[in-house]
Order: structure tokens, then sequence, then C-alpha cells
């Protein structure tokens, strides 16, 4: 039976998914090519440099609650790492409110506002909900007084469907990645006071990010694989080559190699049509960033908001100085714009 051992196993993509799987792979005694269209890796996770600014494709950080994420990147930073607690933002009817929404910030909000979403959550654990979309998940989460001021308009401006079209997934990955803490429950008046009491005065997890940005971890991956013999392609196409939807060759430019496996993070869609398979219909979203670069300071001090006004083009700003102030020259600022 054949087996990862028996030859290379090609990655076709060189972003976060590809890059690791191709070193994990190797350290368990695997061959490894890894095939990148682009000139250089890191997918949508990579950065771009000019003028001594570094911008990532929209903003990442890690998560290093998990202790298998933090061992792996401990040992492929090896340091060159920062450390922050999460600062983010949302803007709504002119003001700016701390994000993900914490118990104690109910306070915060405009009294009939406030009133509200009290009230919602003192009738909430008395409603049932299919739980079957992002609507109905954070009616459940957060009452409907707050889904409709702070989520409904965000969800539908950014993906452009209405948010019970929407796989409540998109909303407990939100959701859970933004909060890190799945004691904090706001979904009625008990968990409330709960969460409020267990959060009191709370330090939250911090999270880790590249010194130089997102690039300078996909520079340090891409140098393990090399250095034990594994080959990154960068530049170069993929082409699959087989008969009766099994794969038998991969091309990478003009070479011809013959895989023991093949790992595909490129669309599904162009592997189904090198292979001459039916092509599923599936929709996607385009994503147009602009960076800024700035001669002054900035008013906010977030690493990131969201903004879901309508009379606003785009989605969200971030600021790459407050992920690490290294990605900025001689103190001065800059901004990703989302649209």
């Amino acid at each position: 039976m054949a087996t990862v051992m028996d030859g290379p196993v090609v990655i076709v993509g060189g972003g976060v998914a590809g890059l690791v799987s191709a070193q994990l792979l190797q350290e368990a005694g695997a061959k490894v090519v890894v095939i990148e269209r682009n000139d250089q890796v890191g997918g949508l996770a990579r950065s771009m440099r000019y003028d001594g600014f570094s911008f990532d494709v929209g903003p990442h950080r890690f998560h290093t609650e998990n202790p298998n994420v933090k061992a792996y990147l401990d040992r492929v930073l090896k340091g060159d790492a920062t450390l922050f607690p999460r600062l983010s933002e949302v803007y709504f009817q002119g003001s700016y409110y701390r994000w993900p929404l914490h118990p104690k910030n109910l306070l915060q909000l405009p009294l009939p506002l406030a009133l509200r979403s009290g009230v919602d959550l003192a009738i909430n654990g008395f409603k049932e909900y299919e739980l079957d979309t992002f609507e109905q998940y954070v009616l459940k989460q957060y009452g409907p007084t707050l889904y409709e001021h702070f989520f409904r308009g965000y969800s539908e401006k950014f993906l452009g469907i209405h948010p019970r079209e929407t796989h409540p997934d998109w909303a407990k990955v939100g959701i859970n990645r933004a909060i890190i803490d799945d004691k904090l429950q706001m979904q009625n008046l008990a968990q409330l006071a709960k969460s409020t009491l267990t959060q009191f005065n709370k330090v939250e997890i911090p999270f880790m990010y590249p010194t130089e940005g997102m690039q300078q971890a996909w520079q340090k991956v891409s140098a393990i694989i090399r250095a034990k013999g594994g080959r990154i392609l960068t530049g170069t196409k993929a082409r699959l080559e087989g008969k009766n939807g099994k794969i038998e060759h991969v091309w990478a430019g003009e070479e011809r190699i013959t895989p023991s496996m093949v790992i595909w993070t490129a669309p599904i869609t162009l592997a189904m049509k090198q292979l001459n398979l039916e092509i599923p219909d599936l929709p996607y979203l385009g994503l147009l960033l602009y960076n800024v670069c700035v001669e002054s300071d900035v008013p906010r001090k977030y690493q990131w908001c969201y903004y879901g006004e309508d009379d606003l083009i785009f989605n969200r700003i971030s600021i790459p100085k407050f992920f690490s102030p290294a990605t900025v020259p001689n103190a001065k600022a800059a901004g990703c714009v989302w649209s």
C-alpha cells in the first residue's frame, strides 16, 4: 500500500496551510515540494513592505491559548514575536465601543439601547432558537437589540447576504475567535451576572505576532523546510494530470512530478477543471485593501475596528503599529482599510 513516504508529497499553495503542512510532514520523514504561483509565500497571510512600512494582507494574529499552536510558534519564531492584548473596537452611531461587547460594556450604551438590551436578556432565557443560521445563533447569544444594532448590519455589509441565509459557523468562529474565553456569555440575565463576576479584573490571554510582520513567520518556516531538503517553488503555476478523478502527475511549470500524495490549498474549482471534473458553483468574495502610510499618529488606539454603517464604503480598519511597532518606521503610523 502506497504511503506518503514512497515519493514526494506535493503541496499546491504556499499559504499558511500549505507551508505548515509541508513542515510537519517533513518532520515526520516525508519529502515535500511546495508549489506557489506568487513570487512570495504566505498566501492570504503574506505581507507587503514598502517605504519602511509592513502591511499584512488584512490583519492577522496568532491565538496562543491552544498549547499546540503556542509550542509550534515558539519553535518557529524563536522569540521573534510580540505579545499583546486585544484592542478591538466597533463604530456605532458616531461612537466607538470596545469589541467584543463585554457584559460591563452594556452600561456604556445609550440609555434606551441599554434598557432594551436588558429587557432582551431578561426574556431571552425563555425563548427557543433553532441555531441553524447566523441570525439565530447571535439572537440567542445577545438578544434582538444588540443583534440588530451591532451584528446584522456589519455581517450583511461584509458578506452581501442576509444573516438568516448565513451558516451559524460564521457567528461561532467569529465570536469565539474574538472572545477567546467561552465563559464570557450574555445569553440571559443569569448568564450575564455570572460572566460579569467571573470576568471582573481578569487579564485576557495575549495574542502573538511576528515582530516584523506576518511574512517573517513564513520566511522562517520556508527556511526550515529548505534546510531539511524540501523544495519551495515560487512564481510557478501547478497543473494536475490524471484520469478518472485520480491524480497521476503534477506539473510545476515545465517540471513533471509523480507524487505520493497531493495537498491542494489553491481554489478547488481550479483542481476540478484541470482534472476534467464537474466544477461546483461556489461563490466567493473579493477583498480590496488600501494601505495608507501616515506621517502623524492615529487618534484611536485599536488594532482594528469594525464599521457597519451603510454610508461608509469600508468594512474595517487595522493599525499595524499596535500589533508590533517594528512594522512602521520612526514611530509613524499606518492603516489598512478593508472594502
